[in-house]
């Protein structure tokens, strides 16, 4: 009995481990770069092969390897049919993360993450990545969007959302974050103007300040609904044309979202597929048009079983909060290499029992005592 318990504890993540996490957000940085798609298929059969050999190891429960056989057969579900790797990349850091605690590989991945985004940006200073650089007239006044080497200027913020919410994880509790992160953010919005990514990020201030008073517990295993709710209704009340205040606050997103619902891609049970035309800026209806009924499903069943599980980690829910808000405008943030919380997500219902849960709570109690004491 004591040697089976010895394999429900969690260890700190291990070279081999930061590696095969540092390969997986290189993925997303290649598909920036344009990388011809043999040499990616390669890239992620070697991943692939790389984490076989880390779980090998690994000793897992029954029900732990009927779970990680179960979301291995959803990842070939999305690679099979829409050749979507996305959950794959997801249940592949899962996986990693198995037996690891979770604040290490944060940390994995906030180190990563932040290396290969200011590796980019200075590829793109020296003109080794070009530059995808586009202008934004606001009342008659011209402003240049730098993309900073990434394809669009969009894409600046996109890929520091996961720097930012990894250090918020870990540095949460210290007033320097905030300040580091209002300057830096500014900086980037006064290059690229991307307003939607600099509004998420005071968003992190503001939520921090009052998540005391948040009933994130209670509402965060149905906010997926409430947020698809909100799209459906501001693309039929907006959407139906460019002129009113909504649509030119989001970028006429909207109207947008509205050709997809008038036009019945919506509720299909495969997805009908989007329409390359009309760019789907929005997660939750991207799921309901590409990936079906049956996508939605199974990602809305994840998230909500999960949220059941991580309710006591008010710093996690914040962070998947904040990946849900800025879904409403961005369908990237299905990337796995992108919303690492996906991957504790799944991981918390692979490994789902009480010994755990019961240190998450310590954990979380701990926590709390040093936020009371820092900002």
């Amino acid at each position: 009995m004591k040697k089976y318990e010895a394999t429900l504890i969690e260890r700190n993540i291990n070279y081999f481990d930061a590696l095969i996490i540092f390969l997986i957000i290189l993925f997303k940085y290649l598909l920036n770069f344009r990388v011809p798609m043999l040499f990616l298929y390669l890239y992620i059969i070697i991943i692939c092969v790389l984490t076989i050999v880390n779980i090998y190891y690994k000793k897992f429960t029954i029900s732990e390897f009927k779970k990680i056989a179960m979301f291995l057969i959803i990842s070939m579900y999305f690679v099979v049919l829409y050749k979507d790797v996305n959950f794959l990349m997801s249940f592949l850091l899962a996986t990693i993360c198995i037996r690891r605690d979770n604040k290490g590989f944060i940390k994995a991945f906030f180190i990563s993450s932040a290396i290969l985004y200011l590796f980019t940006i200075i590829l793109s200073k020296i003109g080794v990545v070009p530059s995808n650089n586009m202008t934004r007239i606001v009342d008659g006044v011209v402003f240049k969007r730098e993309s900073l080497g990434f394809t669009h200027p969009n894409e600046v913020f996109l890929y520091f959302l996961p720097i930012v919410l990894c250090g918020y994880y870990l540095f949460g509790h210290k007033l320097g974050y905030y300040i580091v992160l209002i300057l830096v953010s500014t900086m980037l919005y006064k290059l690229s103007y991307s307003r939607t990514g600099y509004i998420i990020i005071l968003l992190v201030v503001f939520l921090n300040l009052i998540k005391n008073s948040m009933k994130l517990k209670i509402i965060m295993p149905y906010i997926m609904l409430i947020l698809t709710a909100i799209s459906i209704f501001i693309a039929v009340l907006y959407g139906q044309n460019l002129q009113n205040s909504v649509s030119e606050l989001l970028s006429g997103r909207p109207y947008l979202w509205n050709y997809y619902i008038v036009n019945g891609y919506m509720f299909s049970i495969l997805g009908k597929g989007i329409n390359s035309q009309y760019i789907m800026d929005n997660f939750y209806l991207f799921l309901f048009i590409e990936l079906g009924l049956i996508g939605y499903l199974i990602y809305f069943i994840i998230y909500y079983k999960s949220l059941k599980i991580l309710k006591y980690d008010s710093k996690l829910l914040i962070v998947i909060l904040l990946f849900y808000i800025y879904g409403l405008t961005e369908t990237n943030v299905i990337i796995g290499s992108i919303q690492f919380a996906f991957a504790i997500q799944i991981k918390s219902i692979i490994i789902n029992n009480k010994k755990l849960n019961k240190d998450v709570i310590k954990n979380e109690r701990k926590i709390s005592v040093n936020n009371n004491s820092g900002l």
